[in-house]
């Protein structure tokens, strides 16, 4: 039986040719009438129960099926963002040179706005992003700030200590990428040789400032080599024994 039927077999009536009988005590009823005038039985007619569901239902017209949603276009939105991000560093270098008729701080935000929309926004400009050009255009970001932090206080210090460490850390860090990208390595074991390198970076790092400042070498960078060493060495030596490396795992639930 279908979704009507079962409906109106239910209703409280029952007609047959012209005539409408009450379905409780099958008494026949007058034409328009609203309840069985013997038992008061409710007297409901289909067409109008029809009606006032045609009438509960939403329009059609209001939600086509068809209907196709607008979407903003990708390459506007980027094009605001990019608007947006240049508006403060111009803004910023009109008030500079409006009150010392040359620019003294504004610098400092059109590089570090640049460094945000380098990080945040441009790697969206491309479809397919693979992480090594965007890493490299960080790394020449922050190198543009520093120099001009450099530059603008008389430094020393860029050349000789921050531009070594910007390439130190971009050739680790694409190294990481390249490695996990491409399952060419253990993930424990690249940690752990991370570790060993995180070591001997603070010897690099003590003798860059040594030269860069003028100072004497203290020794300090070698408790850092020898804990980070110690870790490192323990790591690798784990990624490299399957069996010890599953046990451990067991019994740290890792």
């Amino acid at each position: 039986m279908s979704g009507s039927n079962r409906m109106t077999a239910n209703l409280p009536y029952r007609k047959e040719a012209d005539n409408m009988y009450c379905i409780k005590c099958g008494v026949e009823l007058a034409n328009g009438a609203k309840r069985c005038p013997l038992c008061g039985t409710p007297v409901i007619i289909p067409e109008e129960l029809r009606e006032e569901a045609a009438a509960a239902a939403p329009d059609p017209s209001l939600y086509p099926e068809n209907r196709v949603q607008e979407k903003v276009n990708h390459w506007t939105i980027l094009v605001v963002l990019t608007i947006l991000s240049l508006l403060p560093s111009l803004l910023c270098m009109l008030i500079d040179l409006r009150l010392n008729n040359h620019i003294v701080w504004s610098g400092y935000v059109s590089c570090s706005l640049l460094l945000v929309y380098t990080i945040v926004i441009l790697p969206f400009w491309f479809q397919k992003r693979k992480p090594y050009p965007f890493i490299l255009a960080d790394g020449i970001a922050i190198g543009i700030l520093l120099a001009y932090i450099c530059i603008k206080n008389g430094g020393h210090w860029f050349f000789t200590l921050a531009l070594p460490i910007i390439l130190i850390l971009l050739i680790m860090i694409e190294i990481a990428f390249w490695t996990l990208r491409g399952n060419r390595m253990d993930p424990l074991l690249l940690v752990g040789l991370f570790f060993v390198a995180g070591g001997i970076f603070n010897v690099l790092l003590e003798t860059m400032i040594c030269i860069t400042f003028h100072v004497r070498f203290t020794f300090w960078s070698f408790y850092p080599l020898i804990a980070l060493g110690l870790i490192g060495a323990g790591l690798i030596f784990i990624a490299m024994r399957p069996a010890l490396r599953k046990t451990l795992y067991k019994k740290f639930f890792v």
